[in-house]
C-alpha cells in the first residue's frame, strides 16, 4: 500500500501530522509526505519527503499556486491508495485531483478556521469533503461552520490520559500564579491582564514562550520591572510537565471575536485536565463551555481581579478531579473510536 500524507506547513509547526505518521509507523505502512517549506528548513519524515520551496519574497498567490502545482505532479506520478491531507487550505486548492483521482481514498484532517465565509472557498470546500473517505475535527464547535456532513473527533493531543494527575494542589498561601504556557500570542490579552495582575498583589503572571511575532510582551514585562510578572522565553519540551505543576491556573484568553479562537480547543485544554489545572478563559467559547465550572471567563471589560480570586478559592477539590476526569475518558473513547474507524477504512483499501 501507498500512502502520503499532505500537510499545508513545515512538520515543526503540524504536530498533528504525528497522529498520522504515528499510526502508520505502527502499523508498518510505508508513507511519503508532502508539504510547503515555508521556512526553508530541513526536515524528514516517512519514506519519501517532498518539501516543495516556498519563496517568501512573492506573495501568498505564486506560493499558493506553485505547491499546487508541485503537489498535483506527485499526486498523479505515485498513484497512492490513501492520503491523508491535513487542514482544508491543502484541500480546496488540491480538489480537482482528490475528486476525479482520489474519491473517497482521502482524509480530511480540520484543525482551524480558515475562509469558510468566502463562497467559493465554501463551495469547493463542501464538494472535497463530501467525497472524502473520511472527515477529522479537533473541536466540537467546527460543526458550526463547516458543510452539515459526519465528523470524527481527533483530539489535538499526545497525552496518555490513563497518566493524568490524580489531584489538584489549590494554593492555600502566597501568590496564585496564572501562568501562559506555550507560543505567546494575543498580545492585547496578554497586556490586559499584566494590567490586572500589576495592580493586584495576591496574583502573579508568568509567561513560558517565544512571542509569535516580536518582542512585545517582554520588552513591556522588562520595563515594568515587577517581580510578580515574568517573561521566562522559550523551555525545551521536556521542561513543560515541571512549568505546568509550578503554576496555579491557566492562561487562555484569546477572545472570542472570530470563529478561529471561538471554536478552537487549544492544547491548553488538554494541559488543565491531565495535570489538573483551572483555566482562565474567554466567554462564549468552546474552551469555557469545556472546562465547564472549572473556567472563569475574563474580558476586556474586567476591573479587577476580585471575582478571579474568590472563584479559584471556592474550587471544589473532589468536583474538579472528578469532572476533569469524566472529560478525559469521554476524549479517549473518542481516540479509540478514530483509531478503530482509521483502521477500518485501511482494511477496504
Amino acid at each position: 500500500m501507498k500512502v502520503a500524507i499532505v500537510a499545508f506547513n513545515n512538520i515543526k509547526y503540524s504536530p498533528y501530522v504525528k497522529t498520522y505518521s504515528n499510526y502508520l509507523d505502527k502499523k508498518g505502512i510505508s508513507y511519503d509526505v508532502i508539504i510547503p517549506n515555508r521556512d526553508g528548513i530541513e526536515e524528514t519524515l516517512g519514506e519519501k519527503f517532498y518539501a516543495i520551496s516556498w519563496n517568501k519574497n512573492k506573495g501568498k498567490v505564486y506560493n499558493f499556486l506553485k505547491f499546487t502545482r508541485e503537489a498535483k505532479k506527485i499526486l498523479k506520478k505515485n498513484k497512492y491508495d490513501f492520503l491523508f491531507v491535513l487542514t482544508t487550505m491543502p484541500a480546496v486548492l488540491l480538489s480537482g485531483v482528490l475528486t476525479s483521482r482520489y474519491k473517497n481514498r482521502y482524509l480530511v484532517d480540520i484543525r482551524d478556521y480558515t475562509h469558510e465565509k468566502v463562497s467559493l472557498y465554501y463551495q469547493i470546500e463542501s464538494k472535497v469533503l463530501k467525497n472524502a473517505a473520511l472527515r477529522v475535527i479537533s473541536s466540537y464547535g467546527f460543526k458550526n461552520f463547516l458543510p452539515e456532513l459526519d465528523y470524527l473527533m481527533c483530539h489535538n493531543t499526545s497525552y496518555n490520559f490513563e497518566n493524568a494527575a490524580k489531584q489538584f494542589d489549590k494554593k492555600t498561601d502566597g501568590k496564585i500564579i496564572i501562568g501562559y504556557v506555550g507560543t505567546i500570542a494575543y498580545v492585547n490579552r496578554c497586556k490586559e491582564l499584566i494590567e490586572l495582575v500589576k495592580k493586584d498583589e495576591r496574583f502573579a503572571f508568568h509567561l513560558y514562550g517565544n512571542e509569535n511575532h516580536g518582542t512585545v510582551i517582554k520588552d513591556l514585562v522588562s520595563e515594568l520591572g515587577c517581580d510578580r510578572i515574568c517573561y521566562f522565553g522559550s523551555y525545551m519540551p521536556s521542561d513543560k510537565e515541571r512549568i505546568l505543576n509550578s503554576v496555579d491556573i491557566l492562561f487562555n484568553v484569546y477572545g472570542n471575536s472570530t470563529p478561529l479562537v471561538k471554536y478552537a480547543l487549544s492544547n491548553k485544554l488538554y494541559d488543565s485536565f491531565y495535570f489538573k489545572k483551572p483555566l482562565l478563559t474567554s466567554p462564549d467559547t468552546d474552551m469555557s463551555y469545556q472546562a465547564g465550572e472549572f473556567s472563569f471567563d475574563i474580558d476586556s471589560n474586567t476591573a479587577s481581579l476580585d471575582g478571579l480570586f474568590d472563584w479559584y478559592n471556592s474550587i471544589d477539590s473532589e468536583n474538579m478531579i472528578a469532572y476533569m476526569n469524566k472529560r478525559l475518558d469521554e476524549y479517549f473513547a473518542e481516540m479509540q473510536l478514530f483509531n478503530e474507524t482509521l483502521g477500518g477504512i485501511f482494511e477496504k483499501n
